[in-house]
């Protein structure tokens, strides 16, 4: 096995930190795509698309860091032709701020070069979620217990509707391979937003500052929807901690009822002035415990 190869180096840029004052996940996953593309086009690998992205965040970034994305082909997941393990690294500061597992489905896997191959590290390997192909259901089971609108002050369930956008699709009318489903449906959701992408802060009965941090997540693609098609994205807690909550979104072709993807996120309640992880509070945690969805997990 050989050391992880050096794919892509970038600067945080200011555009890039969400609502509560770091780098937005989205542009981690973005370094990831992109050292994905330029792995997958060094390995000769033709035709690939993404199926299954899991990804972990451990140091928050700011704007004017450096940082460096290293990866490597690592033994195929659960439903993926192809797959590389990407570390996101932050040089001056010696920080691991990221890594990501990328499974691809692929028209022709060749012979891989042996010097493209690594083993996932320790640190590398999931925590809280697993990368076996999940659970699938279908939209009657989800719709019933999910209500019209966004999630909001926390509330633990919510729809989003969404129609895919030409600009997210390729040539051939599918969504690019480098857009995430999930950020797909959450973006088109609410066009007229401004400011700062990301969570937002939040506040606590007694009027303390707070919001999530997403600590692990996983999107699993079963197909790629095209443009025009009708996406409703139905999401709910599956499990909890009193610090942490297991949240899941179900997005399905709302015409044909097809599941086209699965979005598990875990998330740590933060308190936004100590800036470390705080309860759940009370409010929010007697919803979630209430509508917990732990039997569609």
């Amino acid at each position: 096995m050989s050391e992880l190869l050096l794919l892509n180096e970038s600067v945080v840029d200011q555009s890039e930190i969400d609502a509560l004052g770091h780098m937005n996940v989205r542009n981690y996953i973005y370094r990831g795509y992109e050292a994905n593309r330029e792995l997958l086009r060094r390995a000769g690998v033709e035709g690939f698309q993404s199926v299954d992205l899991y990804s972990r965040y451990l140091v928050e970034q700011y704007a004017g860091a450096t940082l460096h994305t290293f990866g490597g082909i690592v033994e195929s997941q659960d439903g993926s032709d192809v797959s590389g393990y990407f570390e996101v690294r932050n040089p001056d500061k010696d920080e691991l701020a990221a890594t990501f597992i990328i499974g691809c489905a692929a028209d022709s896997v060749g012979a891989i070069d042996e010097q493209l191959r690594i083993e996932v590290p320790e640190h590398g390997k999931p925590r809280s979620l697993s990368l076996v192909r999940p659970k699938p259901v279908t939209l009657g089971e989800v719709q019933p217990h999910i209500a019209e609108g966004e999630e909001e002050q926390g509330r633990p369930r919510s729809r989003l509707n969404v129609v895919v956008h030409p600009d997210d699709c390729d040539e051939e009318g599918r969504l690019r391979d480098e857009i995430d489903l999930m950020l797909m449906t959450y973006d088109r959701s609410q066009p007229e937003r401004k400011g700062p992408v990301g969570p937002s802060e939040l506040r606590d009965a007694e009027g303390r500052p707070y919001g999530w941090a997403m600590m692990e997540a996983r999107t699993f693609t079963f197909s790629r929807p095209g443009a025009g098609d009708r996406i409703v994205s139905l999401g709910g807690d599956i499990a909890y901690t009193s610090k942490v909550r297991h949240t899941r979104r179900w997005m399905f072709n709302d015409d044909s009822g097809e599941l086209v993807g699965i979005h598990d996120s875990i998330s740590l309640c933060i308190d936004l002035e100590a800036r470390r992880s705080r309860a759940i509070p009370d409010e929010i945690m007697t919803m979630i415990e209430r509508d917990c969805l732990s039997a569609l997990a």
